[in-house]
């Protein structure tokens, strides 16, 4: 087994790392998105139980009822809360050096300041930022 002093690399998920610090951190996969919180089907809550769509036999359609567009609501903002969460405490493990790794189609589009050479996008007002498209 490893000891805390041993020269190694160590991958671990972000809720491990919660209370560790290390010399250099990489948080990878930020480029997908944060979690949008929509489902189809059943909405849950912890608190506030469920909601499904409603269906309207007459004229045959499928409806989001007030209670579960609220129960969804609900749930993206307390997901995006925590994915925050996360976000921020894999960002203050590092002690000397935080590499952020994600990709995104068309990045030079959003960053109008970045510079395209060979698919990386450098920023030449901030040395130390490079997204990779």
């Amino acid at each position: 087994l490893q000891s805390e002093n041993d020269d190694a690399v160590r991958i671990m998920t972000i809720h491990k790392s919660k209370g560790l610090e290390f010399p250099v951190c990489f948080v990878a996969g930020l480029g997908k998105n944060i979690n949008s919180g929509k489902s189809a089907g059943m909405e849950l809550h912890p608190s506030y139980g469920f909601a499904i769509p409603c269906m309207d036999a007459n004229r045959r359609i499928e409806y989001q009822s007030f209670y579960k567009k609220a129960l969804q609501r609900l749930n993206q903002i307390e997901g995006r809360g925590e994915e925050l969460r996360v976000l921020y405490v894999a960002m203050t493990r590092a002690k000397e050096k935080l590499i952020m790794a994600g990709t995104m189609k068309k990045a030079s589009e959003y960053v109008p300041s970045a510079k395209m050479n060979k698919g990386v996008i450098s920023f030449h007002d901030c040395k130390h930022v490079i997204f990779i498209s």
